[in-house]
């Protein structure tokens, strides 16, 4: 009979052959925390004849002897090769053992043991193994490439491994692909681009440390951009200098030349200039004048050219202008046949230095002008002309020429006659009045009749005060007219007049004076004259000028008023008004510049007005608001008002148009609609939308108006669902629901309940809910009512349809019985594994809300740190956590409320290990070879059936357990196979063994003792022939000690002696607890160590604190291993126990409590003195008033009072004022007059006295009665045209009284005088005089008083001098420019001020007035002002300030002088040949330089450039570099150095040597007495200056102590420069006790830097530097040409760079961004960030999604700021949309119409192209281009079908989409046929 499946040959009872050797034994622990080990293994290699299925892993305790039963570890299968073991002792060592079971359920034997394996965490730093190719210094890889940087890392725990370039790590994106494991990092680096050199660092750490490994990067690629901007120089009309820095990134190979290129801003082709440049700088030739060119320049290496650097955009033309015109020449001398004449220098030089006056003559008869000097360089200002025709008359002119050209002419001189001179000319006519004002007379007259023989050149004109004899000179300047206007005249007084000619001759007789004439102001009112256009209605079109011009009269005259409603016409137009007319100009005016035009003119006769009214023909305005009329989701009906500015034309149409609030672009509704509303259909439901409304009249379509808000397209939703009443009570009604099926196309809002009174009409709104609340309890109804009850639900539209109860509710409380919902557990019955959280949420019902509580067993429970019972009306919950076996059993429920009580029971299984088995163990059956035995089940078996035990046997006389069965079913078992006679003990535990071999012969006796004595009765002496053992069941501590065997025979006797150490837990520490050192908030506690250490080491102690009040302690520290520790963290007033506790490597032991608690506490104790000597207030003659400040410490307790001691100077008791003083001031009389005495004060609080304080000064007991000490120095406060106002300063003596009051006098300057000011005394410090006469120079005395009498006086330094009745303050015409000149070469800085009276001039540099001298000279003619410098140092370039000053103000204007030289070492400061230095010690060199632009500077050892290292740093500002070498060593630091300058101009360097010596002590000098008695003190710091960070715009104080003697002289210094005080940025202040203090007022970026501080002296000299860090909110300086454009136009593929410079200090961060998306460096973005600008480059072209706004942003901690840029992309345009369309289809003709593109490409569609192909060919055909989007083909065949399409073209190109094809089958037929 055959078997109905396969069978399998297997011996079944032999176990799969196991090479332990290949597996087994390599298992290993790989991984250990503190309860859990992780296991790995090898397969066996003999599996048994079928496949492994699992494994079995067991584990024992380890113990040295190997007793113990195997446990197993896993409760199901285990088929992979490793496992975690869990659930282990901390720090309990183990040993693990796997069987492998097969499929035909065979088990393996055994592996070996691991061996002792603890539980605690592995620590194992990280490791990190580059890659091999990773290991050479620099890594290459080629542009376009991927590099992998991969490394092997380890470490335990598993570490953390990350890539990073510089500070920032790599993230996961398109470019960076990175992989992380336990032992790989490895970063993928995809098509790598020269932005990928530098620096990778890889970063592996875990707790146990971090370790890092670098890779250099090198990308060889082509250049980047160079570094910085095109510097362009040098500009003419036809050429200009670039210049430009290498770039920072070369592509790993030298930059060998550079291609420049150029491109006309009108264009768009660029045109090499130079295609192999190998200089930094090039010279570009063939510009063309006025054109404006953009440039840029690009590295080249072997890989090919790099990015290119962009310059701004450049106009060729010369930089400089021709000069304007000189001023008009005078005639200085004439005679027969020669004429001397003299000019003023032109205002302005063009930028170019002068290099020839032209002068020309032309004779009156003749209208041809004749040079005069036609060759040379005549610079001179004055010309003699000679040959000249006598009796001839001449008129002269001057032009002034520099490299850029010829000026204008001149003015014309005054007619010259060419004749000898005879005399001056007769009187002129009488002076007549022909025009008055308040402070002024203008007069006329005529021409003397006799010239004297010579033409009249001026006039003089003088004036007389009438009842003054002095006649004074009206003006500055000989009048060239007969007619002038006096002004500064004074009102109420009156004038004479007087005229005199002058010719060459001289001055001629003056006139007779004229009448006596007072300046009067004539009054006349305001009148406009209009020119006949303006008194209609002026009309003018869009885009034209509007210019209103009106003459206006008027005495005085009147201001002027131009107004218009809602419109700032200062702002919108240019409005000129003069003393006649007033102008009003508006370029391109528009709809809204259309309206009435008010002028007003007032003066002090009255007020005038006029309007004018203007049209402007243009488009119209926007309507009014768009209203929704009618909404819903398939339509809206909007309406508006018509606009409210028509453009001068009625509005006939208006054209609707929609967008999609996603999209920008609006489409066309309707394009007709001549009513204020429209329909607009074809809405989608949900969607957003904006509308707008564009008016239209007979000049075109207007300005839109937009919906303000965006609309959403939906309805009101549909009303809730499911409404129910959920519960009640009685005041109360809870309702629920659910959402509505359909939110109408909008989001819903909320929720609106409403309740109505039953038998009523009025609803009343509840409540207004969330969307997310779905149920709601109704309060405060009234108790027995009925309410009808509904809710709706709300969106942006509005509410839905109410849903409504049904029924009516009646308010009132319901009655139920307690019951709990089961539906979660419906078995009553939750298992929970052990050390799990248990959870019993019970939902519960009941009226009234039932009281809950909870039992276990018959016992309430109650709410501890590990359970918590949290009940509402509505649930209970029960949390127990860290459940065990214990809280298995029933929990009952129990909820009573009025109505009942109701128990619920639930059962609760922790599902745990069983208990032990119950014994005893019962022998039930024993013969000679067998034993059956039985015993009781486990009390608990854990939660889960008992499943087996585990039954082993040992023999009585030996220790080890020996397993005999691990699956026993049932409590009872038969042991077989056992020895008859021999004892066992059957139980489960474990001994320690003493074993020793011994022999001898008879048989010896064998005797056991311990320490001499004999042995615990727990020991078990077990002798055999060969062994005698000794065992010791539950070894403790008191078992240790020497063990000794004695054997005995007959023979002799043998002592072996054995040292037993059982180790066990550290007994307490030896008390008690010490308390020292105890404050507010920390304790020093201390203890001794203990008495029993546990038979091993003290690792440490663990010490704990809790507050009385609380149970609970709180760990301070456990790891202290000192037997003292200081805890801090307490609170005061709050009392502490304290324990400690001793852990060794067993374990820890038992604690020390303290005794006491202990109370925190401030310590108390004396105050301290107080740290000043008290101070004198006032002196009698028997008494003396102190001051005294509070000690800085009261010594924790409140200062109670205060001693006064005080003693004379002459003896050395002091006696104490017996009164305690409780304040800090206080007279002690009693005192002896004349005495000379000193004080001190003692401070008392509740502790004791303090030590006596400072002394103070001696004082004399006197009364200081005397006169007062003459006033404080007299300052200037206020100076008008007739008053002076004085301040001063209070005596430094009153003489000992209150002084009463001052006395002022005053005199004249001219007088002796003295006359009294104050009729009474003076209480102030300040004291007006008025009265004073105009321009009179005055002096001022002032004398205190008290009762004794008046003082000395004081007397003001110099006269004060009163002011001009009308005066100017000194303004600005013309600022000084910025001067660059070569050093060496005169430099002149010039400006314009003007002012009355004519300012006084003074020019600082450097904070420093400059004074005239060979090397500046000053001039000035009232109006231009010059200082030319002789440059012939370094330092004269920087800041030049020119000041004027009157009395009226000052005025100031700065300008900058920048010299240009090679570089240079200062002469004064030369560098030595050798520098000597000590082995050891640190050498300075300091080496000054000149040289501007500032030098690259570079220091050099031997052929070696240095860098700033750790023993090396260099300092380098733009006046020195310094070189600091520390720790000089012979080998290293010895030899030659050099310094090599270079710039532009030139380059320089030197050379010296470095000599290293050993410092040896010279032989000691003898002995020198000083020469003086001064004792010299060299300069100290007492107190240093520290470095310091001031907010922008703040004020930065330095301050530091400096001692001396003789006094240190202190000055201070900037980067090197002595800074000099200047009273307003900066002040250099000293105070007493050695204080210096410099201010620095408002600082900028410029303030920060280094300052240092020198005090020198005879002793020596000390220096202390410092920096300032001025803290700058971040700021983006948008440029101007960004400013005023509206986006930045740029051509699809053209590179695009956006640069934005920004400020602030730290350096903000930069991002850009665009919409949500931040911008970083990628193959089409590169970020550039510099410390001074950001750009944003597209280096490769822009694309059309680029198009739109982008966001930069710059931050720091002091500020933000963000900028946005619109970028437009100008594109081919797009095809025409799909429709083309054939109509008036003839026999050969067809129209095609199509639709314009919808996107134009940013530029005017200029023509469409159309092609033709008959279906029967495959060439397409051009047939016309057309404008309009409609066209008619002819020439068509009869009978052919044809295809069309049409092609869009800008003035970019075509479509370049040209497959955009309308295939449109036309059959052009004859339509008779």
């Amino acid at each position: 009979m055959a078997t109905l499946e396969p069978a399998q040959a297997i011996d079944r009872l032999t176990p799969p052959e196991v090479d332990i050797d290949a597996t087994f034994k390599q298992m290993k622990p790989f991984k250990r925390v503190r309860t859990t080990v992780s296991l790995k293994w090898l397969t066996p290699l003999n599996d048994g004849g079928s496949p492994i299925v699992g494994y079995i892993i067991e584990r024992k305790p380890y113990t040295l002897t190997g007793e113990g039963r195997w446990l197993k570890c896993n409760y199901t299968n285990v088929v992979d090769n490793f496992y975690t073991v869990t659930a282990l002792g901390e720090g309990e060592p183990y040993e693990f053992r796997v069987i492998a079971k097969n499929a035909n359920q065979v088990f393996s034997t055994p592996s070996e043991s691991t061996g002792s394996v603890q539980c605690k965490i592995d620590f194992e730093p990280p490791k990190a193994q580059l890659d091999s190719k990773l290991l050479s210094e620099v890594v290459m890889v080629r542009a376009g490439s991927d590099l992998v940087l991969d490394a092997a890392v380890g470490g335990r725990p598993d570490p953390k491994a990350s890539w990073s370039k510089g500070n920032r790590e790599l993230e996961l994106c398109d470019k960076y692909h990175l992989q992380y494991t336990s032992n790989r990092a490895m970063a993928i680096i995809k098509f790598c681009d020269r932005d990928d050199t530098g620096k990778y660092i890889l970063t592996v750490r875990n707790v146990s440390g971090t370790k890092t490994a670098e890779v250099n990067v090198k990308v060889l690629d082509t250049p980047g951009v160079c570094e910085g901007s095109i510097e362009i120089s040098r500009i003419t009309e036809e050429s200009c200098t670039l210049s430009w820095k290498p770039p920072l990134e070369d592509g790993g190979d030298e930059v060998s030349h550079y291609l420049v290129e150029r491109r006309d801003t009108n264009r768009l082709n660029w045109v090499f200039m130079h295609a192999e440049c190998k200089d930094l700088i090039c010279n570009i030739t063939g510009l063309l004048k006025n054109t404006e060119y953009l440039f840029r320049v690009r590295g080249v290496n072997k890989y090919g050219a790099g990015i290119p650097l962009l310059s701004e955009a450049m106009v060729a033309r010369n930089t400089f202008t021709v000069p304007t015109p000189p001023g008009a020449p005078e005639i200085l001398v004439s005679g027969k046949d020669f004429a001397t004449i003299e000019w003023l220098k032109p205002e302005s030089d063009g930028g170019s230095p002068l290099i020839h006056y032209l002068v020309e003559r032309r004779e009156k008869k003749s209208a041809r002008w004749v040079k005069v000097n036609r060759s040379g360089a005549h610079l001179d200002t004055m010309l003699k002309v000679s040959g000249l025709a006598e009796g001839s008359i001449y008129q002269f002119r001057v032009t002034a020429i520099n490299k850029a050209g010829e000026s204008e002419p001149s003015e014309v001189s005054l007619y010259v006659v060419c004749r000898v001179p005879t005399c001056t000319p007769s009187p002129p006519s009488v002076p007549r009045i022909t025009d008055t004002h308040a402070d002024s007379i203008s007069l006329a007259w005529s021409r003397p009749v006799e010239d004297g023989g010579a033409d009249v050149l001026g006039y003089i004109l003088e004036m007389q005060e009438v009842g003054k004899e002095e006649w004074t000179k009206a003006h500055e300047k000989t009048l060239r007219t007969s007619e002038h206007m006096v002004t500064g005249l004074c009102s109420g007084k009156k004038y004479c007049f007087r005229v005199a000619g002058i010719n060459i001759n001289g001055t001629g007789d003056f006139s007779e004076r004229c009448t006596e004439t007072e300046p009067v102001e004539r009054i006349e009112t305001p009148d406009f004259e209009l020119h006949d256009d303006l008194k209609k209605t002026i009309c003018l079109r869009a885009g034209g000028c509007l210019r209103l011009f009106v003459n206006i009269t008027g005495r005085p005259a009147p201001t002027i008023a131009w107004s218009k409603p809602g419109v700032n016409l200062n702002n919108r137009g240019f409005i000129e008004v003069t003393h006649k007319s007033t102008t009003l100009i508006i370029d391109k005016v528009h709809r809204y510049d259309a309206g009435k035009y008010t002028i007003v003119a007032e003066n002090s006769a009255g007020k005038q007005e006029v309007s004018l009214l203007v049209k402007v023909y243009d488009t119209p305005g926007p309507t009014g608001p768009i209203k929704i009329k009618e909404l819903t989701k398939e339509y809206a009906i909007i309406s508006w008002e018509g606009p409210t500015v028509d453009g001068g034309a009625p509005v006939n149409n208006y054209i609707v148009e929609r967008r999609e609030a996603s999209m920008r672009a609006y489409k066309t509704v309707t394009s007709k609609c001549s009513k204020t509303s429209f329909k607009i259909d074809g809405l989608m439901e949900g969607m957003l939308y904006y509308f707008r409304v564009l008016p239209e009249n007979i000049y075109g379509v207007g300005e839109p108006c937009e919906t303000a808000d965006v609309i959403l397209v939906c309805e009101v939703p549909h009303p809730p669902r499911k409404l129910e009443v959920v519960d009640i009570t009685k005041t109360t009604v809870s309702l629920s629901w659910e959402k509505p099926e359909h939110d109408g196309g909008s989001r819903l809002i909320g929720y609106v309940v409403e309740a109505c009174k039953f038998g009523t009409e009025k609803w009343m709104k509840v409540a207004s809910l969330k969307l997310t609340d779905f149920e709601h309890t109704i309060e405060k109804l009234n108790e027995k009512e009925q309410y009808l009850l509904r809710i709706k639900a709300i969106n942006s539209r509005g509410a839905s349809e109410a849903k409504e109860l049904v029924t009516p509710v009646t308010v009132q409380e319901q009655r139920l019985m307690p019951a709990v919902d089961f539906t979660n557990i419906p078995q009553k019955a939750v298992n929970v594994e052990a050390g799990k959280t248990l959870e019993l949420d019970m939902p519960i019902i009941g009226r009234p809300p039932p009281s809950c509580f909870w039992f276990f067993g018959d016992n309430r429970i109650k709410i501890t740190d590990r359970v918590k019972i949290q009940s509402t009306g509505k649930f209970s919950k029960l949390t127990m956590s860290d459940t065990t076996i214990d809280d298995t059993g029933n929990y009952t429920l129990e909820m009573k409320n009025t109505v009942g009580v109701t128990t619920e029971v639930i059962k609760v299984v922790i599902l745990s290990k069983p208990d032990e088995p119950k014994g005893p163990i019962r022998f039930d059956e024993i013969d000679a070879t067998t034993v059956t035995c039985s015993w009781d089940s486990p009390p608990r078996d854990g939660g889960a059936p008992i499943s087996g035990y585990v039954v082993e046997q040992r023999d009585a006389h030996r220790p080890g357990w020996v397993p005999v069965c691990d699956s026993v079913s049932r409590p009872t078992f038969k042991f077989e196979n056992l020895i008859e006679g021999d004892e066992y003990v059957f139980r489960h535990g474990g001994v320690v063994r003493l074993s020793l071999p011994i022999k001898g012969k008879p048989q010896p006796t064998c005797s056991w003792f311990k320490d001499g004595g004999t042995v615990s009765t727990k020991a078990m002496v077990a002798h055999t022939e060969d062994t005698s053992e000794l065992v010791i069941k539950g070894a403790e501590r008191s078992d240790s000690g020497v063990y000794e065997l004695l054997l005995e025979n007959k023979v002799g006797k043998k002592k072996v002696q054995i040292k037993v150490n059982v180790i066990g837990r550290p007994s307490a520490p030896e008390g008690p607890l010490v308390f020292e050192e105890i404050q507010a908030n920390s304790v020093k506690v201390s203890w001794k160590v203990p008495t029993d250490n546990g038979g091993t080491e003290i690792l440490g102690y663990i010490v704990e604190r809790r507050e009385v009040t609380r149970n609970a302690w709180y760990t301070v520290d456990s790891k202290v291993t000192d037997n003292q520790l200081v805890v801090r963290g307490l609170n005061e007033g709050t009392e502490y126990h304290f324990k400690v506790t001793a852990e060794n490597s067993f374990g820890i032991g038992p604690s020390l409590k303290s005794e006491q608690p202990l109370l925190p506490k401030t310590p108390l104790c004396p105050p301290e003195p107080s740290s000043a000597p008290p101070e004198i207030m006032d002196v009698t003659k028997n008494s003396v008033a102190l001051g005294w400040y509070r000690p800085k410490d009261d010594g924790g307790s409140t200062i109670t009072g205060y001693f006064i001691e005080y003693k004379e100077v002459s003896t050395e008791q002091w006696s104490r004022h017996p009164t305690k003083i409780m304040s800090t001031m206080f007279t002690q009389s009693g005192l002896t007059a004349d005495a000379n005495y000193h004080f001190r004060i003692v401070a008392v609080n509740d502790v004791g006295e303090s030590e006596a304080g400072p002394v103070s000064d001696p004082v004399i007991c006197k009364d200081p009665f005397d006169k007062p000490s003459q006033p404080g120095e007299i300052d200037t406060t206020n100076v008008t045209n007739k008053l002076i106002t004085i301040s001063w300063q209070a005596p430094e003596c009153d003489g000992g009284k209150v002084v009463q009051g001052y006395w002022v006098e005053y005199r004249k300057s001219t007088e002796s005088s003295w006359k009294k000011c104050n009729k009474q005394r003076v209480k102030e410090l300040e004291f007006t005089m008025v009265g004073l006469a105009e321009a009179t120079e005055y002096e001022f005395r002032v004398f205190a008083e008290n009762e004794t009498g008046i003082s000395r006086p004081r007397r003001t330094a110099t006269c004060i001098k009163t002011k001009l009745g009308v005066e100017t303050k000194p303004s600005l015409r013309k600022e000084i420019d910025e001067v660059t000149e070569k050093l060496g070469q005169p430099a002149v800085m010039k400006c314009q001020i003007i002012g009355r009276p004519v300012p006084e001039i003074r020019w600082y540099h450097a904070g420093r007035e400059i004074v005239e001298s060979r090397r500046y000279e000053m001039n000035s003619d009232g109006r231009n002002h010059s200082l030319s410098i002789m440059t012939d140092q370094q330092e004269d370039e920087g800041a030049y300030t020119c000041k004027a000053t009157n009395d009226a103000g000052e005025a100031e204007t700065t300008g900058i002088l920048v010299l240009e030289a090679a570089p240079s070492f200062h002469s004064d400061y030369p560098l030595k040949n050798t520098y000597y230095a000590g082995l050891g010690t640190t050498l300075r060199i300091h080496a000054p330089y000149i040289g501007r632009p500032v030098p690259k500077i570079t220091w050099l050892q031997e052929a070696k450039t240095l860098e700033t290292s750790e023993d090396i740093s260099i300092e380098t500002t733009e006046y020195y570099s310094h070189l600091i070498i520390k720790n000089v060593q012979r080998r290293i630091h010895g030899g030659k150095y050099r310094i090599r300058l270079h710039n532009h101009f030139g380059r320089v360097d030197a050379a010296f040597k470095v000599e290293i010596y050993v410092c040896d002590y010279s032989e000691e000098s003898s002995s020198i007495v000083p020469a003086t008695a001064v004792d010299v003190q060299a300069p100290a710091f007492k107190e240093e200056l520290r470095n310091m960070s001031v907010k922008y715009k703040s004020n930065a104080t330095l301050v530091c102590k400096i001692t001396g003697q003789p006094k240190p002289v202190i000055k201070w210094f900037r980067r090197g420069k002595e800074i000099h005080a200047d009273e307003k940025k900066i002040k250099i202040q000293e105070f007493k006790g050695g204080y210096h203090q410099l201010v620095i007022a408002e600082v900028d970026e410029e303030d920060s830097t280094v300052y240092q501080i020198r005090a020198t002296n005879q002793g020596g000299s000390i220096c202390a530097t410092i920096s300032l860090d001025v803290e700058i909110p971040a700021t983006i300086h948008l440029p101007k040409n960004l400013k005023d454009k509206e986006a930045i136009p740029a051509l699809r593929g053209e590179m695009v760079n956006i640069k934005i410079p920004f400020g602030g200090k730290p350096d903000p961060v930069i991002t850009w961004q665009k919409g949500q998306d931040l911008i970083d460096s990628n193959g089409h973005y590169q970020v550039i960030v510099t410390r001074s600008f950001t750009s944003l480059v597209f280096p490769h072209g822009v694309e059309k999604k680029d198009a739109g706004f982008h966001i930069v942003c710059a931050k720091n901690r002091f500020g933000i700021d963000q900028q946005t840029v619109e970028l437009d992309v100008a594109d081919v345009p797009n095809p025409p949309p799909r429709g083309l369309k054939a109509s008036d289809i003839s026999r050969d003709s067809v129209t095609l119409n199509w639709v314009a593109p919808a996107n134009d490409g940013g530029s005017k569609v200029i023509s469409y192209i159309i092609e033709k192909c008959p279906t029967t060919a495959e060439r397409w055909e051009r047939v016309a281009q057309s404008r309009d989007s409609r066209y008619t083909v002819i020439n068509l065949f009869g009978g052919t079908s044809y295809q069309f399409r049409v092609i869009a073209e800008n003035k970019f190109g075509w479509t370049w989409n040209s497959s955009n094809v309308e295939h449109h089958l036309t059959s052009c037929r004859n339509p008779d046929r």
